[in-house]
């Protein structure tokens, strides 16, 4: 294996990782505030969960952005 193909994986795999830890203590956050909020009744259980759903679609977003990013590392190292 060639050694920037062993860093390219790497830095994708670290910027997966860490990215993936963040939206999940965003979410872990979330529900633990937003279910506080929904039983002094402040908001919703609806809004609750739309907004716990957009912040599942931006992590999907992110983890394609780091094999995009990948992809065009790749595509100039062969140009």
């Amino acid at each position: 294996v060639c050694s920037s193909d062993l860093l390219l994986g790497l830095g994708i795999g670290l910027f997966q990782g860490s990215s993936n830890i963040c939206i999940n203590a965003a979410i872990l956050l979330v529900l633990h505030q937003g279910g506080t909020a929904v039983l002094a009744g402040e908001l919703s259980s609806g809004n609750l969960t739309t907004f716990l759903v957009s912040t599942q679609q931006i992590q999907r977003a992110l983890a394609q952005l780091s094999v995009l990013f990948g992809s065009a590392v790749k595509a100039n190292a062969a140009g």
